[in-house]
């Protein structure tokens, strides 16, 4: 994947590569403006649960690609670009909410039938001690083609 688009929302994102980092934790795009694409997840177009995720905003203050990822609705359209120039088009499903402690990880990251994105990202109250927030949000959405 290259581009995720959600012409509701006004985004456009470069999708940049992202792993585990060395205590096992899912790393995060470094930046406001890129969405990361996990590469344990499935690619997008084959079978499984392609994984991705966005800041709702920066430390600099400005809004982050996730930013109104919470108005996405079911049946919304969302969009992402592979390199070899196929569009892989998906409908929301669902959009929920988790505590950032005790979130379902293995429901949430892990592999399903059929072929589904799911798009994570930060949401609730911000706490600055721990510099970040509270909740996650998780968005599913289905290939239609």
């Amino acid at each position: 994947p290259v581009r995720l688009r959600i012409p509701r929302m006004g985004i456009a994102a470069e999708v940049v590569f992202l792993g585990l980092d060395a205590n096992g934790i899912m790393q995060s795009p470094d930046g406001p403006d890129p969405v990361g694409w996990y590469t344990f997840s499935a690619l997008p177009g084959l079978a499984g649960n392609a994984v991705f995720s966005g800041h709702v905003d920066w430390r600099t203050g400005v809004t982050g690609a996730f930013w109104g990822l919470r108005e996405l609705r079911s049946g919304d359209v969302v969009y992402v670009d592979g390199q070899d120039g196929h569009e892989y088009v998906y409908s929301v499903a669902t959009s929920k909410l988790y505590p950032e402690k005790g979130a379902p990880l293995a429901e949430i990251v892990g592999f399903r039938p059929g072929q589904q994105i799911t798009l994570l990202t930060c949401e609730g109250v911000f706490d600055r001690s721990t510099r970040d927030y509270d909740q996650r949000r998780v968005v599913v959405a289905r290939r239609i083609r």
